[in-house]
């Protein structure tokens, strides 16, 4: 134990410096003036500092705060000979943590020293601990980060952000740790054909992990394979998810899977055990038990298509209410058939509810026909190009002016960066355009602004290779705001891309 004394009679110093010496603390430090000791405690960090109440310069009150501000660790002790219980009072304040007095007996003085050393002991091994405790937590978030990379890398939603003709479909994915059931997936087949799915297995931890993700890669497996040999079937893909889930199940486990497919204006749907799909007219409850080693056969039921339907997991309606009013399936089934977009449902359930389980939810919506009330086009050949564009639609009378420039002119500096300049996704480097070099001819960009009350549609197109697409559930799980899609979400209420990724179609709500 490193001990610093501060008094300023030196042969006072030297007496208490030999009375640690009888008791067995060699370790000390004297100082006579508060600068030396200031100057000393920069480099160093002693175990306790005993400190002088009356010292010339200053108090030793005053420079106890000043201590506190350089080392916030060392126990401070008062040295004083005053039986002013205010001074005591005024000193436990500033940070002293004990008292002795000057004229304290061996005994006494060996027993108070002794108290500190186990208490300096004591700090030191919770200081180890806390180190191993932030070593573990460091290796633990790491892993989680290596974990959800690894996830999305099996897992593919295409579909996050979609739209095709007057499809749109959107998820929400929010697990509640990394060891999840939930996994949410989907697939592009062709135009105007997809596969979308929900699949959760019961239970919690890595067992349940394992499963999900092991059976939603086989499912995505055998789907990619169908679509290469341009054969897929729903009926047979089901049942080879199926056979091959019951391969991997535990003896008492089960999963809960929807597993839905959109073709020809038709929706052909199994449900194993999971929430109902919930559309504007009426809600298709499971068709299936959940899958078990024991399961055999299962049925899948064709209706028309809906104008739009919810599929979920039960996360969200059995976590419960904030106000313990029971759970948040009675909000639920009061919101969804108003919901316009999946940011209407996850607001609302982040204000009202706390997450208890693991939350997955797809989205599908005919797209409606809207009024144009305004068309531009442009090239977009460097920053002044942009810097026009902005201008003239800050000359028009538009709703929701401020949104709309704010969001195009993230998508210009988009099409700049990375249609013409072709620079590196800003999460690997933060190039500006001034230090690059043009790689590509100007971008021809056309905008059209539709509107159908509440709403305002905002279609931006542009005459390039297009965004990758591939890249936006990675968007969603980082920190950085990946080309404005973060920002743009945040001002928008849904937002959505083509296939090809040169088309986006963005949804304000036009608030009066």
């Amino acid at each position: 134990m490193e001990i610093c004394i501060i008094d300023d009679s030196k042969a006072f110093l030297k007496y208490i410096k030999q009375l640690l010496g009888k008791i067995g603390f060699e370790n000390v430090k004297l100082f006579s003036t508060p600068g030396n000791l200031l100057k000393y405690l920069k480099n160093h960090k002693p175990d306790v500092i005993i400190i002088d109440y009356i010292l010339p310069e200053i108090n030793g009150i005053d420079l106890a705060k000043k201590i506190k501000e350089i080392n916030s660790d060392s126990i401070l002790i008062m040295l004083t000979s005053s039986k002013d219980i205010n001074v005591k009072n005024e000193a436990l304040k500033a940070g002293f943590d004990d008292f002795i007095n000057k004229d304290i007996s061996l005994p006494e003085f060996s027993a108070k020293m002794n108290m500190l050393q186990k208490l300096v002991d004591y700090i030191h091994k919770e200081k180890e601990k806390n180190e191993e405790l932030k070593k573990e937590i460091e290796y633990k978030n790491y892993q989680e980060q290596i974990a959800i990379i690894k996830h999305k890398k099996i897992i593919k939603n295409e579909l996050s952000m979609f739209f095709e003709n007057e499809h749109l479909i959107e998820s929400y994915y929010k697990p509640k740790d990394i060891l999840n059931g939930d996994t949410i997936f989907s697939k592009r087949i062709k135009e105007n054909f997809y596969v979308l799915g929900i699949i959760d297995a019961m239970g919690k931890g890595l067992s349940a992990s394992l499963t999900s993700i092991n059976a939603t890669a086989f499912l995505e497996h055998s789907i990619k394979k169908a679509i290469e040999y341009k054969d897929f079937q729903f009926e047979r893909t089901i049942k080879d998810f199926i056979n091959y889930t019951k391969s991997i199940l535990l003896e008492n486990e089960i999963l809960c899977a929807t597993i839905l497919c959109i073709k020809e204006n038709k929706l052909y749907y199994a449900n194993f055990g999971m929430p109902p799909i919930y559309t504007e007219k009426e809600r298709y409850k499971a068709n299936n038990l959940p899958i078990r080693k024991r399961t055999n056969d299962f049925k899948f039921n064709i209706i028309p298509l809906p104008d739009y339907f919810f599929i979920i997991s039960d996360g969200i309606i059995e976590s419960h209410l904030k106000n313990m009013q029971g759970p948040y399936y009675t909000r639920f089934i009061q919101l969804y058939k108003k919901a316009e977009f999946i940011k209407e449902i996850v607001n609302d359930f982040k204000k009202h509810a706390t997450q208890d389980d693991d939350i997955s939810i797809i989205h599908y919506k005919k797209d409606e026909e809207f009024e144009k009330f305004f068309e531009l086009e442009l090239e977009i050949k460097d920053k002044d190009s942009i810097n026009e564009a902005l201008l003239t639609l800050a000359n028009e009378n538009l709703p929701q002016k401020h949104k709309i420039i704010y969001i195009l002119q993230e998508l210009f500096m988009n099409t700049l960066e990375h249609g013409i300049y072709e620079l590196k996704n800003k999460k690997e480097k933060f190039q500006k355009v001034e230090d690059a070099s043009p790689k590509q001819k100007p971008v021809k960009v056309k905008i059209t602004l539709q509107k159908k009350e509440p709403f305002i549609k905002i279609i931006y197109e542009e005459h390039t290779k297009g965004f990758d697409i591939n890249i936006l559930d990675e968007i969603n799980i980082n920190k950085y705001h990946g080309r404005g899609i973060k920002i743009i979400k945040n001002l928008s209420e849904g937002i959505f891309f083509n296939p090809k990724g040169n088309k986006l179609k963005i949804f304000l709500k036009d608030e009066k």
